[in-house]
């Protein structure tokens, strides 16, 4: 993704620390320049992506490179988001991973009528999240 010399950034739209603090553990263990910014609602997401409030230094809120985006946020849910996303001419060509804890077919199906380019789900052990970490690095990072 990162066609330069850079750290990939990677936007992470979380509420749940847990989830937030092994996403930056697993991450943490590849041997890639990725650069992790989380913002824990769906407003602070667009926030972020627009640019607004205290996000609107590009210096300090870099484009990111991909998303990895909660579907249950506060605020503004993932659906939201992405729909405000996927209408935005500067931003639509973000990739972006729905990475939920729903199981819902109609979650799955809603998000990739969205624009989403691809959705999983959650994993329930640490063993089980590196090994996603590992299969996002090989797919979407390098």
């Amino acid at each position: 993704m990162s066609t330069n010399n850079r750290a990939m950034t990677i936007l992470v739209g979380e509420d749940d620390p847990d989830d937030r603090k092994i996403l930056k553990k697993a991450f943490g263990v590849r041997n890639r320049a990725v650069h992790l910014v989380f913002v824990e609602d769906g407003e602070e997401v667009l926030d972020y992506l627009h640019r607004r409030g205290i996000y609107h230094h590009s210096d300090s809120s870099p484009r990111p490179d991909l998303i990895l985006l909660d579907l249950y946020l506060p605020k503004q849910d993932g659906k939201t988001v992405l729909r405000n996303l996927r209408q935005s001419p500067d931003l639509k060509t973000i990739p972006v991973i729905v990475l939920t804890g729903s199981r819902l077919d109609r979650d799955l199906v809603e998000t990739y009528d969205l624009g989403a380019n691809s959705y999983l789900e959650k994993p329930a052990t640490y063993p089980e999240w590196t090994s996603l970490i590992r299969q996002l690095d090989s797919f979407w990072v390098t």
